[in-house]
C-alpha cells in the first residue's frame, strides 16, 4: 500500500497536543521540521504494526533527514519495534521523492534502554529497500539530532 503527501500533510501533529511531548525531543541549529503521526491517523491495513512517528527535517543545503520514531514507555522487544520500523519504512518508501532524496533513520525512544550503550547498537538493524540501517537509541528527552552525528 501507498502513502501519498497529501496523507502525510492530514496527520501533521499539533506539537501543543501531541501524545509524544516531552519524550521526542527535536532542536536543530538550522532548518525546519515537521512532525507527521503515523499510529492513529493513517490508514494502515488491518494487522499491520507501524511505528508511532516520522520527523521529517529539512536542513539548510542539505539532504532531508526522515526520523521514523517508534516510542515506549515500558519494556520491549526489539522484534517487535524491528517490525514496526521496517513496515513504515517500507512504507515511506513508497513516495519516489522520498526513496530517493531523502536519508532514513530509524529511531527508539524510550524510558529507559537495556544497554548502557545508547547511541547506536551495531546488531539492532533495521531492513529497507536500501539495505540495512542501524536503529538509533534514545531515552526521552534526548534531542534527535543526536542521531546525525
Amino acid at each position: 500500500m501507498r502513502i501519498s503527501f497529501l496523507e502525510l500533510l492530514r496527520c501533521i501533529c499539533d506539537t501543543r497536543r501531541c501524545l509524544e511531548r516531552g519524550k521526542i525531543v527535536w532542536a536543530g541549529e538550522d532548518g525546519s521540521f515537521t512532525h507527521v503521526r503515523i499510529d492513529g491517523c493513517m490508514e494502515i491495513p488491518e494487522g499491520e504494526k507501524r511505528c508511532d512517528c516520522m520527523i521529517f527535517y529539512f536542513p539548510q543545503n542539505k539532504r532531508t533527514v526522515v526520523f521514523v520514531v517508534e516510542v515506549k514507555s515500558r519494556s520491549y522487544h526489539f522484534a517487535e519495534v524491528q517490525e514496526k520500523l521496517e513496515n513504515s519504512i517500507r512504507r515511506l518508501e513508497s513516495l519516489e521523492e522520498v526513496r530517493h532524496e531523502a536519508v532514513t533513520i530509524p529511531v527508539l525512544y524510550a524510558r529507559r534502554h537495556l544497554s548502557d550503550s545508547r547511541r547506536t547498537v551495531p546488531y539492532y538493524k533495521v531492513s529497507t529497500s536500501k539495505g540495512r540501517l542501524t536503529m538509533a537509541l534514545l531515552n526521552y528527552g534526548e534531542d534527535i539530532c543526536k542521531c546525525l552525528k
